[in-house]
């Protein structure tokens, strides 16, 4: 699945006024769980191993295995991310 086969075309964040009115959350404080508010969760095939994201409390974060968090969310999972090539500097030896 990616973001072609979904029809997606563009990804952003919302305002923090809109996630005050849509999801009832303090700015800051939304939760990686889209379960809690009824929304789908889409993740990137390129995650591995552990992650660590917002719990939705200012003061706690949350780190578990991905497959664990893809098994919980029942979540959407494709190739999201888009690749990019690095240029590598040349630094002048002094």
């Amino acid at each position: 699945m990616t973001t072609k086969d979904l029809r997606i075309t563009k990804v952003e964040i919302p305002k923090e006024s809109a996630m005050k009115t849509h999801f009832k959350v303090k700015p800051g404080a939304m939760s990686a769980f889209g379960s809690l508010y009824k929304i789908s969760v889409f993740v990137d095939k390129s995650l591995k191993n552990e992650v660590i994201f917002f719990s939705g409390e200012f003061t706690e974060s949350i780190k578990m295995k991905v497959v664990d968090f893809v098994k919980l969310e029942n979540v959407k999972a494709g190739n999201f991310s888009v690749a990019k090539k690095i240029k590598k500097i040349k630094r002048n030896k002094k």
